[in-house]
């Protein structure tokens, strides 16, 4: 518990509970309204581990491009989200647009195109429920953002679903693939009106169909299974949509070992073509009227190349491709190579689009500088920018409060392996006072702060990963704002050290865990002393206006022991000598968790306090004791009294985590509106006018 370090009056101790039992209509909770902590931060992010070449596309306008991509923001399902950037490289839209929020359904293979006629984006995506039935998915997007509702095309059971899309002429074609017989059919997408096409390849299984525009129709390559390897075929279409000769294998596409990739896209009346595998990639013109020109010049290397993006210039074309995980763009004027260019490493998926006079590189990557995210980058710059954000997750809050205002402290996860440490001023409602305060900066992982007040400043304490070791800092933030340079409690705490605090209003006491044993420091202001304490682990510290109490957990159940103010110790007890965990303390009632709830013990006398609980912690208020725990994803509170009676559990909110302090309520808890993250609020606790009237 984090004391605030103002001594008690013994008779307010033992008098008020009376009172308070005496009189059980002054025993009601109320809390005051919500308060964010803190506005979401956006961070670069989109919430997945694995991401697929077909995780992400992009389109233009000529002024304003779409990116879409699969996200996993939400935890529940993969979704589809988008964002518009201009020529100038400005994210319109800094937190996505959610295409697809379906938590029982999960979402992939986005495909976008910019529709001239309409002046509309057209996104396709493949939904699958939980049954494992899959719908393609169609909805157009505004340049102004705006976009409707999906729509479902096409839907099937058997194989997987991809597509595919073009525009053509007032139209746009989709691809919809279901592998299991080889199908593949073409859906015009802008009327919802199915038109089937099977491509005449005898005891053979089509797959990776792409779509691009062939003079005044179009053409659709695929790979298929060749004489020895999988080849590349395509099958050309005129403007009616009708098949314009047979299908035909692109013998300038085959690589030694089998054609893995496709990729396809325009130049002037052309299709370019591109083929990639496990030694090399190819890439070839196809000609109006079926003619192939193979196109060369691209350095020959050794590797898994895998085509992404075909862009098309107004003097020619370019070819976007990964060599291993390197990004290579390559640029033809004509039928010639012009140059040849590197880009980010670890890129798993990438696509190209012109805005204004400049090629638009948009990658996902994470190569220990950037964050899985997506990423843009224009060519012939060096420096990349986020385009998926997504608010930081804050999560672990932790109060305390100087008897005027209070301080709220929390982790704010800003990619993997990356948290920072913040802090904000809250009014005694809970209200935000001022912009928040950065405690560390996120550079590495971060967790379990705790903070109290000791008389000055308070001072802040947490846990971070510094390579393979954890420490435990502190550092201390004056009432003008003033922060101290941080430092080092220990260099060697347990993965789960969960540091806690307390303060006699003069210095202050720490605890923690390494390894197998209960660690402890006096924090005066020129020095840190180090305290020998019994435990083995989870220990918490209060300071009760006399002694400072700590409480900690054992191999057999709770030990609590007295300290002076100078750390001096004073002796030991038993508390539980039955299996407990997760202590909290604050005067003298001990709060703990066990298997079958929370428990309470004060002055010798154990009792329950809630079924199913976990998490609780507890802090001395108003001449009784503010209790809150989890159960579940629910935060509930309660009070209880010297003699060990409790008022009625009050249900506060959903959240986790719950922490208490004088007068305020704190807690973690999944928000909608910042798209399902974590986001860390307060809530005054407020006795009834009789209550105040009395005492």
């Amino acid at each position: 518990m984090a004391s605030t370090g103002v001594k008690l009056s013994a008779v307010r101790r033992l008098l008020v509970p009376l009172l308070l039992f005496a009189f059980p209509a002054l025993a009601q909770l109320r809390t005051g309204a919500e308060h964010a902590v803190s506005a979401p931060v956006l961070a670069p992010a989109h919430g997945l581990a694995d991401v697929t070449a077909t995780s992400l596309d992009a389109a233009s306008n000529g002024t304003i491009g779409l990116i879409v991509w699969e996200d996993g923001r939400t935890g529940a399902s993969t979704d589809i989200f988008a964002a518009r950037v201009n020529s100038n490289g400005e994210v319109l839209d800094p937190a996505g647009i959610p295409l697809a929020l379906t938590p029982s359904a999960n979402e992939s293979g986005p495909h976008v195109v910019w529709l001239e006629m309409a002046e509309r984006f057209l996104v396709t995506w493949t939904s699958t429920d939980a049954l494992g039935v899959k719908s393609v998915m169609v909805t157009e997007v505004g340049a102004d953002g705006t976009f409707d509702e999906a729509n479902a095309v096409a839907n099937g059971t058997a194989g997987e679903i991809a597509t595919h899309t073009t525009p053509f002429g007032d139209k746009t074609l989709a691809i919809v693939q279901q592998s299991v017989n080889g199908f593949l059919t073409w859906t015009d997408v802008g009327f919802l009106t199915p038109t089937s096409f099977t491509p005449t390849i005898e005891a053979m299984t089509a797959f990776q169909p792409h779509l691009a525009r062939l003079g005044s129709g179009f053409v659709m390559i695929f790979i298929a299974r060749g004489a020895t390897t999988d080849e590349a075929f395509m099958q050309r279409f005129d403007e009616f949509g009708h098949e314009d000769g047979p299908v035909t294998r692109i013998a300038s596409l085959a690589l030694p070992l089998g054609v893995e990739a496709l990729a396809i896209g325009t130049s002037a009346s052309d299709a370019v073509a591109v083929s990639g595998g496990r030694d090399g990639v190819a890439v070839v013109r196809i000609h109006p009227d079926g003619t192939v020109t193979p196109q060369t010049g691209l350095a020959a290397r050794t590797g898994f190349h895998t085509p992404m993006d075909v862009i098309e210039r107004e003097d020619g074309y370019e070819v976007l491709r990964t060599f291993k995980t390197t990004l290579l763009l390559a640029r033809f004027i004509g039928n010639e190579l012009f140059s040849e260019s590197d880009f980010t490493t670890n890129a798993r998926a990438a696509r190209g689009l012109r805005l204004g006079k400049r090629t638009l590189l948009v990658f996902d990557s994470f190569n220990g500088q950037f964050a899985p995210a997506i990423w843009g980058q224009f060519d012939g710059t060096f420096t990349p920018f986020a385009i998926s954000r997504a608010a930081a997750n804050q999560q672990m809050p932790a109060l305390a409060s100087n008897g005027n205002n209070a301080l709220a402290v929390w982790i704010e996860n800003r990619a993997p392996g990356k948290d920072a440490v913040m802090a904000t001023l809250l009014a005694r409602d809970g209200t935000p006072i001022g912009t928040p305060i950065t405690i560390a900066e996120a550079e590495r992982v971060a967790k379990s702060p705790a903070v109290t007040w000791d008389g000055a400043s308070y001072v802040i304490v947490w846990q971070e990963t510094r390579g393979t070791s954890e420490a435990v800092v502190a550092r201390r933030l004056s009432a003008n704002g003033t922060l101290s340079d941080p430092f080092d409690l220990s260099l060697h705490a347990s993965n789960d050290a969960a540091p806690r605090i307390a303060s006699s209003g003069t210095n202050a006491f720490a605890v923690w865990s390494e390894a197998t044993s209960v660690h402890a420091a006096l924090l005066t202001s020129g020095a840190v002393i180090p305290v020998t304490v019994e435990g083995r682990s989870a220990a918490d510290v209060t300071w009760d206006g006399e002694v400072y109490r700590v409480v900690a957990q054992t191999t057999s159940g709770l030990r609590g022991a007295r300290f002076t103010r100078e750390g001096t110790p004073l002796g030991a007890f038993d508390i539980s000598t039955t299996p407990a965990q997760r202590p909290a303390i604050d005067g003298q009632l001990v709060v703990y968790e066990r298997a079958s709830g929370v428990f309470g013990w004060i002055n010798g006398h154990e009792f329950a306090i809630a079924a199913g609980g976990a998490n609780p912690r507890v802090a001395f208020y108003g001449g009784s004791y503010l209790v809150t725990w989890q159960r579940g994803s629910d935060v509930f509170l309660a009070r209880v009294y010297a003699n060990g009676t409790l008022s009625p559990p009050v249900l506060i909110t959903n959240g986790t985590t719950p922490v208490v302090t004088r007068g305020l309520l704190g807690y973690a808890r999944i928000t909608p509106e910042a798209a399902y993250v974590q986001r860390v609020f307060t809530r005054s606790v407020v006795w009834p006018k009789s209550h105040a009237v009395r005492h």
